[in-house]
């Protein structure tokens, strides 16, 4: 008798590798998404033993060694990026599928070798680029005939994790780099990021704009790990209206393109309206779906195992473009900024 999609999730066995902040929302994402969590991995015991005592799993200090005992299906990535590509190969060694925490990993060489590698013994990769499975991205794809041709796209991430040390802002602002990207491959699906146009401007002081032109649109995004308050989101502008979504809170607002007297004048208290209802409904929507953080991850984490024995959400080729890209913004951001595609310059 074959098994129902529920009871299929049910028998993937999962490991969670790296038992901090992320490691705990990747178990949480893969409870409810129905798999089951064998093993949680950490160096540090006393975390692994704690978090497993709460997802019901068995601790290991060591993933080599938890691959050797236990049958594990798929493993959860959530360490540091210097470490993902030893991790991940030992679970390409293993058989085990991996979802790993963005970036990828250091750079596009190694992404590339590790796909390679992955290919060849039928394993599949994903990286967590939640943000591009969130239900307002969703929307926003779902409107793009609506938007009509685009004339800008801007995505904008603010974030609060750079620190004081200010050698590290363009490596943390190229960590957070793969959110946006991963966005506009929902938004250009044809396009390959990497062969893009891109030009960067700098200020300095951890602010970084990227700009290319993509099919009939100026795209942008913005980086700062400076600016306040922290956010992330984007504004789809069209000849047929406008949409924008607030993405830390996963939800976002349609504006249709026709202009008259009365709809300039009430523009500003029906926008500031539908802001207030969006987001009064979608906070009442995670708090029942019990989703108070990373909207987008629990959607990527069913989406994998459902697919992760016969394909998976975000391809190879998708990934190397982000890679290219990042490698591209790290070298640019170490010359002040550089224009050429990021295809021209890390090849």
């Amino acid at each position: 008798m074959p098994l129902n999609r529920e009871t299929a999730l049910s028998q993937r066995r999962v490991a969670i590798v790296g038992a901090g902040l992320m490691g705990f929302w990747h178990a949480h994402a893969v409870r409810c998404s129905g798999s089951h969590i064998v093993a949680v991995v950490d160096q540090d015991a006393d975390v692994a033993r704690r978090m497993a005592k709460r997802f019901r799993g068995l601790p290991y200090t060591s993933l080599n060694v938890c691959l050797a005992h236990e049958r594990i299906d798929i493993a959860h990535i959530c360490t540091p990026t210097e470490t993902h590509a030893s991790a991940i190969r030992a679970c390409i060694d293993a058989g085990v599928s991996v979802l790993v925490e963005k970036p990828f990993s250091v750079c596009a060489k190694s992404t590339a070798e590790l796909i390679d590698a992955a290919t060849k013994q039928d394993v599949r990769l994903c990286p967590t680029h939640q943000y591009a499975f969130q239900n307002s991205v969703a929307e926003l794809v779902s409107q793009l005939p609506n938007l009509g041709e685009l004339a800008t796209v801007d995505v904008a991430f603010q974030t609060a994790g750079g620190g004081h040390d200010k050698a590290r802002w363009p490596y943390i602002a190229a960590d957070v780099l793969p959110h946006p990207l991963s966005i506009l491959q929902r938004v250009f699906p044809t396009e390959d990021l990497a062969e893009a146009p891109w030009c960067m401007a700098a200020n300095g002081r951890g602010t970084w704009q990227l700009t290319a032109q993509i099919q009939t649109a100026l795209v942008r995004i913005l980086l700062s790990v400076e600016a306040r308050p922290t956010c992330a989101r984007i504004v789809a502008v069209g000849a047929g209206g406008t949409f924008e979504a607030d993405l830390f809170h996963d939800y976002g607002i349609w504006s249709p393109g026709h202009a008259s007297r009365r709809s300039k004048i009430s523009a500003p208290g029906l926008r500031a309206a539908k802001h207030l209802v969006a987001s009064t409904v979608n906070l009442a929507l995670r708090a029942a779906r019990w989703e108070p953080a990373y909207p987008g991850l629990r959607n990527l984490v069913k989406e994998f195992h459902q697919q992760h024995a016969k394909g998976v959400p975000i391809s190879a080729g998708q990934i190397m473009q982000v890679a290219r890209v990042r490698d591209w913004f790290l070298s640019s951001a170490a010359a002040g900024r550089a224009p050429g595609t990021a295809q021209e310059r890390v090849g």
